[in-house]
């Protein structure tokens, strides 16, 4: 295993690209746990929409939905990392 997979500066991205390429990394890397930090922020303020036009505008910006994009989101909403492609369902 190389250095790489030990970075330890937060702006480096490398041990984040690790994870999401499914390779082993380090989970305490300041910038996998800055992203971490990012996504957690992102739900919780999906949670805490009152209003449900709101609340799904904030989910299809997180899941970064085109214009196509349709989904409803059952509160409580938790995720902790995903990635899907064009053409995913989930329920």
């Amino acid at each position: 295993m190389s250095i790489d997979a030990f970075a330890t500066d937060a702006n480096d991205p490398t041990v984040f690209r690790r994870m999401l390429a499914g390779a082993p990394y380090n989970a305490a890397d300041p910038h996998v746990q800055f992203q971490a930090q990012v996504g957690r922020d992102k739900v919780h303020a999906i949670n805490q929409a009152k209003d449900g036009k709101e609340r799904m505008a904030l989910f299809n910006k997180w899941a970064n939905m085109g214009p196509k994009g349709n989904a409803y989101v059952a509160l409580p909403f938790f995720c902790e990392y995903v990635s899907a492609g064009d053409s995913v369902q989930m329920s």
